[in-house]
């Protein structure tokens, strides 16, 4: 009777999931002994749990995501610190600030990206320019006093010639930007200027640098490369002819906003090369990148 009573007890906890590890009778009563090991079977719901580590993967793929954004991040503050270095040297000076001490700043900030310019306030530009002005002054003094401005000498870097009614920047050795033409229904650029005795190429195109009340066509020179944004703003030109080959999108952007300008003309060489640059132009001299739609032929 107690062996059917102790093999019924075992197989009801048995049926009910228990782990039995002994039965004894002790003192006239039965004593079971469960054991407290897990059982193997529960190792599914143990590699159950585990499998959510492939969840835990799918949260960990996000690092791709943050990775972009770290990038972002990164690029943002390398152009700030590159702006920043700009910017201190340029703060620096005073007015007892040597020429090497100006060209230093100024190199510092054209050495700048397009996008690291854009941190640099106008006022922190204004002090560049002033400091520029200022050495070009003293230059300029020094020569007239030692009674040495002669053509030999040629032009200083930094002050403004008129040449044949049309005033250029010298921004070089070899080098002037064209900053106003004169007032006539045709206007070239040309491609290099004689001021006191030496040559320099026009390689740039100021703002505003059209606006007299009779231009019409303006003709660019081959040695220009760059033309500033709001270059033919307030200006009555409408047709503007290309000898240029050096333009690219960076050099047009904003340059036809505020114009009247309506057709870009290549006449770059021959045939062959202007149907070349048509092709090229199009795809600058447009109103996304230039400012203006126009038709480039």
């Amino acid at each position: 009777m107690q062996q059917i009573v102790i093999e019924g007890l075992y197989n009801k906890l048995k049926d009910q999931g228990e782990n039995i590890w002994r039965i004894t009778k002790v003192s006239g009563n039965l004593q079971i002994t469960i054991s407290t090991e897990v059982s193997s079977d529960s190792s599914g719901e143990d590699s159950g749990t585990d499998d959510t580590s492939g969840e835990d993967s799918g949260t960990n793929d996000t690092s791709g995501e943050d990775s972009g954004t770290n990038d972002t991040s990164t690029e943002n503050t390398n152009d700030q610190e590159a702006a920043d270095a700009a910017i201190a040297k340029i703060n620096a000076l005073t007015s007892s600030s040597t020429e090497a001490e100006v060209k230093e700043a100024r190199t510092a900030f054209d050495n700048l990206t397009d996008t690291q310019k854009k941190l640099v306030s106008q006022e922190v530009i204004n002090k560049l320019t002033s400091a520029e002005a200022r050495i070009a002054k003293s230059q300029s003094d020094l020569l007239t006093s030692n009674g040495s401005a002669s053509d030999s000498t040629g032009a200083i870097i930094g002050m403004s010639y008129t040449v044949a009614g049309q005033k250029y920047l010298v921004t070089g050795t070899n080098t002037v930007t064209f900053i106003k033409a004169k007032n006539v229904k045709s206007v070239t650029v040309p491609a290099a200027v004689t001021i006191k005795g030496n040559t320099y190429k026009v390689t740039r195109i100021a703002a505003k640098a059209f606006t007299g009340s009779k231009i019409r066509r303006i003709t660019i020179g081959k040695n220009v490369s760059k033309i500033t944004k709001n270059a033919f703003a307030k200006s009555k030109a409408t047709k503007l002819i290309l000898k240029t080959k050096l333009l690219k999108k960076t050099s047009v952007k904003g340059s036809l906003k505020g114009s009247k300008i309506k057709t870009v003309q290549v006449k770059a060489g021959s045939k062959t090369v202007n149907r070349k640059f048509v092709k090229a132009y199009k795809k600058i001299f447009t109103k996304k990148i230039a400012g203006k739609k126009v038709s480039v032929k």
